[in-house]
């Protein structure tokens, strides 16, 4: 499976995941927007970055934002989203505790789901 396989329900998660984990340390690395470049370019969308953007607003909140993520029930794009994840918080060289705590608290959503 691949980011294009996903359904609308996980892309919409994804995305907001990225606005959260790119927000997470406070910066965009050069490396982490070479990253969203390509997941832009796999998920054959013509605009990630705008996306992402609208992602803001429709998951200000972060908790918002998990429970939304935590409907994604299939396995297979759930495994593909946090791979995306620890892949983007990996992306500069280091991942940040805020980093770490999105997605365990991903993990955890998914678990009471």
């Amino acid at each position: 499976m691949n980011v294009a396989d996903l359904n609308l329900e996980a892309k919409v998660a994804l995305i907001g995941l990225l606005a959260h984990m790119v927000d997470a340390d406070g910066r965009v690395a050069e490396e982490e927007a070479v990253e969203l470049l390509h997941l832009g370019d796999e998920m054959r969308h013509n605009s990630l970055a705008k996306a992402v953007e609208r992602s803001r607003k429709s998951f200000a909140s972060r908790d918002a934002l998990l429970h939304y993520a935590g409907l994604v029930e299939d396995d297979d794009a759930r495994a593909l989203i946090r791979t995306v994840l620890i892949d983007l918080s990996n992306a500069d060289g280091f991942r940040g505790r805020n980093e770490r705590v999105l997605i365990d608290d991903l993990i955890e959503a998914w678990a009471h789901n």
